[in-house]
């Protein structure tokens, strides 16, 4: 029973320990039912302190003592889970609990008689605990934020990709080359292109006969691209190196020349 107290109080303990540091410490059920509001002074080998146990909790004073415990072990030999250590000084009456008063010396002799030796462990003081709780939601707070910056990246990646592709397939029909069906003439009238591009016409017509109509001759015999009326566009993508030769329907002096490369 006596050995509870100073489990509360070296605990958390490695090599040389400062017992001031164990203040707000949060002790298990049944420390309190023994040293309840008393004030307690822990005497190692080479150091000492004294604890007022108040509300389940460690708290460092100066106030005199009700109950000297002394532990014939030093600071410097403890590390790490202290439970065993204690509980075979325990068993090794290496713990003496001494009362200072009449009262304290009833209390202790009455409270032993009733006192279960506690297996949970001390927790730390209830501000560490905040701040582990305080840390925990800031990483969860921060993988969210991953998560949301992850998404947002993603999406602006997709939009970015479906830009691009917008934007080169614009390009890729700013490519194409344009004829323009005039008056009169073909703009260019003769062109050199590569195997697979594609010419777009586009009917300007702006005198008295607007409607154009474009008839392929030779290589190009069945070829037509219907009336088009003005600013109306119609389009061939030539697959064979050659020469081809497009003629005006309405108007038949104008002849579209184009020479197809490989």
């Amino acid at each position: 029973m006596r050995w509870l107290l100073l489990i509360l109080l070296l605990l958390p303990v490695v090599f040389a320990v400062d017992l001031a540091e164990l203040n707000g410490y949060r002790v298990p059920s049944g420390i309190d039912d023994l040293f309840g509001n008393a004030v307690v002074e822990v005497q190692l080998t080479d150091i000492t302190q004294s604890y007022k146990i108040a509300e389940k909790q460690l708290l460092v004073t100066n106030d005199s003592a009700d109950y000297i415990v002394q532990l014939n072990i030093a600071s410097t030999t403890l590390e790490g889970n202290i439970v065993p250590i204690l509980t075979q000084l325990y068993t090794d009456d290496g713990i003496t609990v001494t009362g200072q008063n009449l009262w304290s010396k009833i209390r202790y002799w009455w409270s032993s008689k009733w006192f279960t030796v506690p297996t949970e462990p001390f927790e730390l003081p209830i501000e560490e605990l905040v701040e582990e709780e305080i840390i925990e939601q800031e990483i969860e707070e921060e993988q969210t934020l991953t998560e949301l910056v992850e998404e947002v990246a993603e999406e602006v990646a997709e939009e970015v990709a479906e830009e691009v592709a917008e934007e080169v397939e614009e390009e890729v029909i700013e490519e194409n080359l344009i004829v323009e069906i005039g008056d009169t003439n073909f703009d260019p009238y003769e062109v050199t292109i590569s195997v697979g591009d594609t010419i777009d016409f586009v009917n300007v017509r702006t005198g008295r006969w607007e409607t154009a109509h474009l008839l392929g001759v030779r290589e190009l015999s069945g070829v037509k691209s219907g009336d088009l009326q003005y600013e109306d566009e119609w389009n061939y993508t030539f697959t064979e190196a050659g020469r081809f030769q497009f003629v005006e329907m309405y108007i038949t002096t104008m002849v579209l020349t184009i020479y197809v490369e490989e």
